[in-house]
């Protein structure tokens, strides 16, 4: 299924090239007088593509390369739009001028608006590509929000991220200035909503430290994420709880005085139900899968009912598969709010949700961020990542 998928995904990729090479690059003078370097440009990139697809996963390629391969999507996403945006505003021009224009325009003249406009586009497709590598890679700006949670005796200055995806291309740098920054916020507690490692957890030793340098009052709460099944939840929890102060929450609530917090595992433990090996819980023991299945009951058992409670919840569709009802709050990621435009509507079909504060009933909010970091291909387009700053005001 694999090997149809990627087949048909650089299919299109290959597609994609061939139009920007034919009728864009084409259509630039300098261009078509070096159009063999052009060519083995192209090239370049779509084996680059072919590269990142179809090894990525099995960590074959040490972190620069990965850096470098992962930033070649960028090029034929934004060159196609750029392409296919010159094309259809082409047409409506020769159309209008045929409708309006009673006199041939100037051959020469037609010849250099269309060399300044194919010019024009390849800077602005340039400079896109540049935008969308920024907003992958650097570390995202503050989103504020202003919430209340009845019975909050006090303010609470809350921060989350999700999504941070720590591997080949964001590592120990951004980790760095990502803690720096959240701690310029004053947090009074700090959460992670899953996704927070991306590659073999063995890789994040020397630097996942920095996850202690996180200051607030209250601590650091964490939840799984369906990554972090796949790169193995024994070698995750082991790296986590060994080299991080981090109060890891898998189907539990912790009582923080004036609410509950509380934390689910990740639905991606029903997809590995049956085989505790795909998702590294050789070392857990008989039946350990049974653990990081996510368990709403658990979760909820040791609630003290008279506070308000947060729920932590990476993918946010499990508000419609389980009962939160006696949450106030939600928090998830997951979507990345689509990531790249316009993959946000398939992510909206998967999860029902995609970005931003929904109201759930009259009691229950859910919030779902886009992310602090990215997965896949390093580009974001359309859907910014995030630190989210929710300053929850108390309410009687």
């Amino acid at each position: 299924m694999f090997f149809i998928v990627s087949c048909i995904f650089m299919l299109i990729f290959g597609l994609a090239n061939v139009f920007i090479y034919k009728r864009l690059f084409m259509k630039i003078p300098f261009l078509q007088a070096h159009r063999f370097w052009v060519l083995g440009f192209v090239l370049v990139i779509f084996v680059m593509e072919f590269a990142f697809l179809m090894f990525r996963a099995d960590d074959r390629f040490n972190s620069t390369i990965y850096n470098v391969l992962a930033h070649s999507f960028a090029f034929t996403y934004f060159f196609f739009f750029v392409t296919l945006f010159a094309e259809i505003l082409a047409f409506f021009i020769r159309f209008w001028v045929k409708k309006t224009s009673k006199l041939p325009l100037n051959p020469q003249r037609r010849s250099f608006i269309k060399l300044i406009f194919n010019f024009s586009l390849l800077i602005f497709g340039i400079g896109l590509v540049l935008r969308g590598w920024g907003n992958a890679m650097n570390v995202p700006a503050v989103k504020q929000m202003n919430l209340s949670l009845k019975g909050l005796k006090n303010d609470l200055r809350l921060v989350m991220i999700s999504d941070v995806h720590l591997g080949k291309n964001l590592h120990d740098v951004f980790l760095g200035e990502l803690v720096a920054k959240i701690n310029g916020l004053k947090p009074d507690i700090v959460v992670i909503v899953g996704d927070l490692i991306d590659t073999k957890p063995k890789e994040l030793e020397h630097y996942i430290h920095k996850l202690n340098d996180l200051q607030s009052k209250l601590g650091t709460f964490y939840v799984l994420g369906n990554h972090e099944y796949y790169r193995g939840l024994d070698e995750v929890l082991r790296v986590l709880r060994t080299r991080t102060n981090l109060k890891i929450l898998i189907n539990e609530s912790v009582d923080l005085g004036e609410f509950n917090i509380a934390g689910l595992a990740d639905l991606a433990g029903l997809r590995f139900a049956n085989d505790e090996k795909g998702v590294g819980l050789s070392g857990l023991g008989p039946n350990s899968l049974t653990n990081f299945t996510p368990d709403i009951k658990a979760a909820t058992s040791n609630l003290s009912l008279n506070k308000p409670s947060i729920l932590l919840s990476h993918q946010p569709k499990s508000v419609n598969v389980l009962d939160v009802s006696a949450f106030d709050l939600v928090l998830s990621g997951h979507t990345h709010a689509g990531q790249v435009f316009p993959f946000g509507a398939l992510v909206l079909a998967q999860q029902g949700f995609l970005y931003g504060l929904y109201e759930l009933s009259q009691k229950t909010k859910l919030y779902v961020s886009s992310g602090a970091g990215f997965w896949g291909p390093a580009i974001r387009f359309l859907a910014p990542s995030e630190i989210v700053l929710m300053q929850i005001k108390a309410e009687a």
